[in-house]
């Protein structure tokens, strides 16, 4: 529930972060459901940099995903974490619409295939096999949201990244 900050539109996908987080966003819940994959066995810590090796994300010293706002930052690093995020939210809000228990699925296979290796939210390929068993996402919604991962993947700052999630409100 609740408003997207940098959209301004409603927020349908549930945001989740672990236990004494300082924010909550595309990331945080990402880390919440990596941390359950690997059923609490890992630290904040390592997870983050897991996730953050994943997609290529510099996350400032003494922080991880609990603590790190992309949108507060004005750096080149905090705008890529930010486009992950935003990619993130398209993949998930357009693979589950509103439907919670689906867009947790997406969330815990994204998490499974976290392993410091490059993920591309915007290759078609590797969105199907992200939501192959998760989702009913048919050729044309994979489509979809390739082509608005790449457009958020060649915004050339927030705004413009924004303004592409808002359009698909």
């Amino acid at each position: 529930g609740g408003t997207n900050i940098d959209t301004g539109l409603p927020q349908l996908t549930p945001l989740k972060a672990p236990a004494g987080s300082a924010v909550i966003n595309p990331l945080t819940t990402l880390l919440d459901a990596y941390i359950k994959v690997h059923s609490g066995s890992i630290s904040i810590t390592d997870a983050s940099e897991s996730i953050a090796a994943s997609f290529g994300l510099v996350l400032p010293f003494g922080t991880n995903f609990t603590t790190y706002n992309p949108l507060a930052g004005t750096t080149s690093a905090s705008e890529h974490a930010q486009e992950i995020a935003a990619q993130i939210a398209t993949l998930v809000n357009l693979a589950s619409g509103s439907n919670s228990t689906v867009a947790d699925a997406v969330f815990q296979k994204l998490a499974t295939t976290v392993n410091g290796s490059n993920i591309d939210l915007s290759n078609a390929a590797t969105i199907t096999t992200l939501l192959t068993g998760v989702s009913n996402a048919d050729t044309t919604a994979i489509t979809r949201i390739a082509e608005n991962n790449l457009s958020i993947h060649n915004a050339s700052n927030l705004d413009e990244i924004s303004a592409i999630q808002a359009g698909l409100g």
